[in-house]
């Protein structure tokens, strides 16, 4: 077994825990938004690939759904009616970057056992705006 296919030993560290949630929170929201999916899209997904057909298979679905998603929010003026959004990245996106780091290949573990947290937040952020 190599290092990527280690599990998750880090039970005591979360990658989105904490006040991270509060990136969607505010005018910085649709920025979040898009730095996450970018996060998982770019540096998660292509690092949760393995030699396990099976396992390639649910990653890409999941990275399927996240390029859907991207697309749909491209541009978040006309779906969410943000404020104008930043090119800088949102505080929020480095702190999960710098643990990502830190955290090396089992990152990836974490940050893929941490979708559902991401999809919690998302849930709301859209449910917010909707309101």
């Amino acid at each position: 077994m190599n290092s990527r296919q280690r599990k998750d030993d880090n039970l005591h560290i979360t990658l989105l825990g904490g006040r991270l949630h509060h990136g969607f929170k505010g005018r910085e929201g649709c920025q979040f938004l898009k730095e996450m999916l970018n996060f998982y899209l770019r540096d998660v997904i292509p690092a949760a690939k393995t030699h396990q057909q099976v396992i390639n298979n649910n990653i890409s679905k999941i990275g399927n759904i996240l390029s859907e998603l991207k697309e749909n929010v491209q541009n978040c003026h006309k779906f969410f009616n943000c404020d104008l959004c930043n090119c800088r990245p949102s505080p929020y996106i480095e702190k999960i970057y710098k643990l990502y780091e830190t955290l090396q290949d089992k990152g990836v573990y974490k940050a893929i056992g941490e979708l559902n947290i991401f999809f919690d937040w998302l849930q709301k952020y859209i449910t917010m705006k909707m309101n």
